[in-house]
């Protein structure tokens, strides 16, 4: 969505006019105000006090009517800004950063019970490897699945658990089935890896500086960008204002 905005500005001047106002007062006492001598009783026409008073111009009627319209499309795009603003907002994910490990939060849900974990994201992990430890709000059910080799070069023994969802940020992805190991002490204090079975699927860029996920990276930049344009429209409309 791209907002335009076009004003008109009026540049034909228009002579002041000049209105009469006639003033009288009843029997009763009572002030009144009429625009027009044949709205005032015979009775009261010896009594009259007139004025003239300046009437608004059509070029101030203008103006004002430009003011309004100024006020208006500034309002319209403030309400766009917020608006984008809340979806760049729901494409950054804060992130743990620790020697150079991503740590990211991850939500896992089986059987109707979920739980959330703090993971490595690990490209060069072909499958998520969650530790055991952390899984025991899930109360899992396990199939054997061998042996694999950790870090250190040790082997020790897998299980296989097929979660119903994993969710991260924006992605979801359901039907996951992780390795399961026996390693209370973590990577880093996370409760596992995920790995390219799921990170293959989604589009993410790491900002180390402000420690996010920025999902979607091209549609970020295009939000930001967006925002960018109404911001100087909106001083635009700033610079006018203050000039009429």
């Amino acid at each position: 969505m791209r907002i335009f905005v076009t004003l008109l500005i009026l540049a034909l001047l228009s002579p002041t006019v000049v209105a009469r106002i006639y003033h009288y007062e009843t029997e009763d006492g009572h002030k009144v105000y009429v625009d027009n001598l044949s709205r005032v009783p015979q009775q009261y026409r010896d009594q009259l006090d007139i004025r003239e008073e300046p009437e608004r111009s059509d070029v101030e009627e203008s103006e004002l009517q430009l003011q309004s319209l100024y006020r208006e499309s500034r309002d319209d795009l403030s309400s766009y800004r917020q608006r984008l603003s809340e979806q760049l907002e729901q494409l950054e994910m804060p992130v743990m950063i620790r020697n150079n490990l991503v740590v990211a939060p991850v939500k896992l849900v089986y059987s109707g019970r979920s739980v959330k974990l703090n993971l490595v994201m690990d490209t060069g992990a072909s499958a998520t490897v969650l530790y055991k430890h952390a899984l025991k709000p899930l109360r899992a059910r396990y199939k054997r699945a061998g042996v694999a080799q950790v870090a250190d070069g040790r082997f020790v023994p897998t299980e296989m658990l097929k979660v119903d969802r994993v969710v991260i940020g924006p992605y979801e992805t359901k039907g996951v089935r992780t390795l399961v190991l026996d390693n209370p002490s973590g990577a880093g204090g996370a409760a596992g890896l995920l790995g390219n079975d799921f990170l293959l699927k989604a589009q993410y860029e790491i900002d180390h500086n402000r420690r996010l996920i920025i999902w979607e990276p091209n549609n970020y930049r295009l939000i930001k960008a967006r925002i960018s344009e109404i911001e100087a429209q909106m001083e635009q409309l700033r610079e006018q204002i203050k000039r009429n």
